[in-house]
């Protein structure tokens, strides 16, 4: 029994490190957005428009991936998340042109559509009885993404340049690398008969989802207000990339303690809801 625990501890952390390679390179955009605005002459619309292009390609997306996750056993969406992030993302102070950025955030937005279903479902089989809380560890490896990608890239910038940042793909091709050789592959076949409409699971449940989905978005709305205007408004304030990046990553990992606090919660209180 304790081997077996074991194993599924390492496979949740498989699955929450697919998650930190995915998220931490997901926030290397908006810590360089003034070093960006400045090289391409974007506007503060045009900087919105493409910070808007990941969450937007990744909500259009998702609902898709996560039907397929339903019909196909796997690990190829977990897998392949993270390693359209990690090169999308990294190549981003390498482009000359507004629209090769929009190109690579469009990528990257699709591979985060692609992981996140697939990779929740691997997340919730493996943690058993305690799902909320594995899910929550799940979570939490993401919001520390959130957290480190911001220093992480600004170290990078300050190290070797902004056209050279492209280096800093290696220890994320790396992470990608121990994924493939480690994530075990799902046995057996889909019970496609066991598999419902989306009709069907919605059914009954419409107001509740419908709260849930408004609170996703009001929630996802504001992150990407402030991670994306809060190192411009401190560039306009003469502070430096690092001051905006250190409050960013501040800002997600108060989100990552929530999470894990939240989860937490969720699991001790399942027996009174």
């Amino acid at each position: 029994m304790e081997a077996a625990n074991r194993l599924q501890r390492s496979r949740l952390a498989l699955v929450t490190l697919g998650h930190f390679l995915n998220d931490s390179y997901g926030s290397f955009f908006a810590p360089i957005l003034p070093l960006l605005i400045e090289k391409l002459s974007l506007s503060l619309t045009a900087a919105s428009g493409l910070a808007s292009i990941p969450s937007i390609t990744s909500a259009i997306f998702q609902p898709l991936y996560g039907l397929a996750s339903d019909r196909i056993r796997g690990r190829v969406f977990i897998i392949l998340g993270p390693l359209l992030s990690v090169v999308c993302m990294g190549c981003l102070g390498v482009v000359p042109h507004a629209s090769l950025v929009a190109l690579l955030l469009l990528v990257a937005g699709i591979g985060s559509a692609a992981f996140h279903p697939q990779a929740v479902a691997a997340a919730g089989i493996v943690s058993g009885a305690r799902r909320g809380f594995g899910i929550s560890v799940f979570t939490f490896g993401g919001s520390l993404g959130f957290a480190v990608g911001p220093l992480a890239m600004i170290g990078a910038v300050h190290v070797v340049g902004l056209d050279r940042s492209y280096y800093i793909i290696l220890p994320g091709l790396l992470g990608v690398l121990v994924l493939l050789v480690s994530l075990p592959v799902p046995t057996g076949k889909t019970d496609r008969a066991r598999t419902v409409s989306l009709v069907e699971a919605f059914k009954g449940v419409q107001g509740p989802m419908a709260v849930l989905f408004t609170v996703a978005v009001l929630r996802e709305w504001t992150r990407l207000v402030i991670a994306t205007f809060l190192p411009i408004v401190f560039a306009m304030q003469g502070r430096s990339l690092v001051a905006g990046g250190l409050t960013l990553s501040l800002f997600s990992l108060a989100g990552a303690i929530g999470g894990m606090a939240g989860g937490a919660l969720s699991g001790a209180c399942s027996g009174y809801i």
